[in-house]
């Protein structure tokens, strides 16, 4: 479960990268290195949407071994991510980790006040019982990404967060 943490992690850091790599032109025109699309979801009954510019979806891997990374969240820093081990194309992929196919899903409620804060993350599979979810990947093409998700998540202190009617749709960004 050490690894389904630390892959949370990573996926968490993937984003913060994509952050910090956004970089205005010149002209003071547009931002690029962002991505295109959105991710929305209800959250214990209250829809976050995340904004298209501070939202992204890769696909990285060698050989049979693919993984698909979709991130975003709002202008608050409030968001998803979604990782998926294994990831072999359309299809549903279930949270949990008796899988070869396994997706990890977040979510991330931003505490401006308190940035370090590690208790505001709620992911799911959790080594804690009761987390599950699933993520349906509904059509992949090479430029874009669309799905729905929905899990429950725990955080550190064993607090959980119900993430329902969640939706993506995402250009997927080459690396």
């Amino acid at each position: 479960m050490k690894k389904i943490k630390q892959l949370g992690k990573i996926a968490f850091l993937a984003l913060a990268f994509t952050f910090i790599s956004c970089s205005s032109d010149s002209d003071g025109g547009s931002v690029s290195g962002g991505g295109e699309g959105k991710i929305s979801g209800k959250v214990d009954g209250k829809t976050v949407t995340s904004n298209s510019l501070a939202t992204m979806a890769s696909i990285s891997g060698s050989g049979g071994f693919q993984m698909l990374s979709i991130s975003g969240t709002d202008l608050g820093g409030d968001g998803f991510t979604i990782t998926i081990s294994g990831y072999t194309g359309a299809g549903t992929y279930q949270a949990t980790s008796e899988t070869d196919k396994l997706a990890v899903c977040s979510y991330i409620d931003f505490d401006m006040n308190n940035p370090q804060n590690t208790n505001n993350v709620w992911t799911s599979p959790y080594d804690i019982e009761g987390t599950s979810g699933s993520v349906v990947i509904t059509e992949q093409t090479d430029t874009n990404v669309k799905g729905t998700f929905s899990f429950k998540g725990a955080n550190n202190t064993g607090t959980f967060k119900n993430v329902t009617n969640g939706t993506f749709n995402v250009k997927l960004t080459q690396f």
